[in-house]
């Protein structure tokens, strides 16, 4: 599927919860031959936001020996040094610094990106950024790091910041063919793209619908319509519920290259996505007599627009598909329009 370049960057924005579009620039698709380039603008642009309203501090823990105690005494370090001989204490004390994980990781990316086939003018911005990051220790990256890293909700930048470089530590690699480091294809993974097409879906939702006529869900469940439970049965639960005044629309989000499946050439509707959403829509238990419930299967696309709908046992099933190869006003057209 090929997805302009720029709205990937809007997709991964927006499934991260980082909506700051207006002041990017210089987002022009033609302006970047590679995933590499792209990315590695982005990370400069949102780094230089973070440098301007200064470096994050936060305290952290040190164990070192000193010739004063500070903060609590390592008794079983101290002893085991002969420090009291040597008139030094290992001690465990919290300062307040910008050797944090954070900022560690940003070095790190800021590294990575400067060895990897990038433009010449981002490089130069690049290192001239290393100059604030003089205290912060290199460290080599692991998966272990980014768990560790804890970022306040409201601090949505710093988030941003963190699964940019995340997704670039998990997807550069070296090309023996140029000696630099490059990203690999961010749409080569299906699952991947699934999972970002799905959460980007919620939070434009969450983000562009009035919140006092709409209210828009993740991940919620749906009980089977009976009086047994049966702990062999399946849970349900949906992708993304947007409730308005006495309707709930119950959509799923799905990830293919194609809408349609083929039996003798002949294209159909997929039958498992179907089943899937009118299964959601005749267990779910309206809250009043009034309420009425409708099922959407949602796809992206490249070309092609579907709009169909049935009523099915007297239940509306919509299946539709979104363009993402348009400019992004129309993309965000289009999904309010389907609401």
């Amino acid at each position: 599927m090929q997805i302009p370049i720029k709205n990937i960057y809007h997709l991964l924005s927006y499934s991260w919860g980082y909506f700051s579009f207006s002041k990017k620039s210089n987002l022009d698709k033609d302006s970047y031959k590679t995933n590499t380039e792209f990315f590695s603008h982005i990370f400069d642009s949102a780094l230089t936001k973070y440098l301007k309203n200064g470096i994050n501090k936060d305290y952290i823990t040190l164990n070192e020996e000193l010739k004063t105690i500070r903060g609590k005494i390592d008794f079983s370090n101290t002893i085991k040094s002969l420090g009291f001989k040597s008139k030094k204490f290992t001690c465990i004390y919290d300062q307040y610094s910008i050797n944090t994980e954070f900022n560690q990781l940003i070095k790190s990316t800021i590294n990575i990106l400067i060895r990897s086939k990038i433009k010449i003018e981002t490089k130069k911005d690049l290192k001239k950024k290393l100059i604030y990051f003089k205290g912060v220790d290199d460290i080599k990256i692991n998966r272990d790091l980014f768990k560790k890293i804890k970022i306040a909700k409201h601090r949505k930048h710093l988030k941003f910041l963190t699964n940019l470089s995340y997704y670039i530590h998990s997807k550069i690699g070296f090309n023996e063919n140029t000696g630099k480091y490059e990203l690999s294809d961010f749409i080569s993974s299906d699952k991947e793209m699934a999972a970002i097409f799905e959460k980007f879906i919620l939070n434009f939702y969450k983000k562009n619908l009035d919140r006092n006529k709409y209210k828009v869900k993740g991940s919620e469940q749906i009980k089977w319509d009976s009086d047994e439970v049966d702990e062999f049965y399946p849970r349900m639960k949906t992708d993304i519920t947007i409730q308005k005044k006495d309707s709930k629309l119950i959509i799923d989000t799905k990830y293919y290259n194609d809408v349609y499946q083929y039996n003798f050439n002949v294209p159909k509707f997929k039958s498992n996505n179907l089943y899937q959403i009118y299964t959601y829509i005749n267990n779910y238990k309206p809250t009043n007599h009034s309420e009425s419930v409708e099922g959407m299967l949602l796809y992206p696309s490249t070309h092609s627009q579907i709009r169909n709908e049935k009523m099915i046992g007297g239940k509306k099933i919509k299946i539709n598909t979104i363009n993402l190869n348009q400019d992004w006003s129309s993309i965000e057209s289009e999904l309010i329009n389907l609401i």
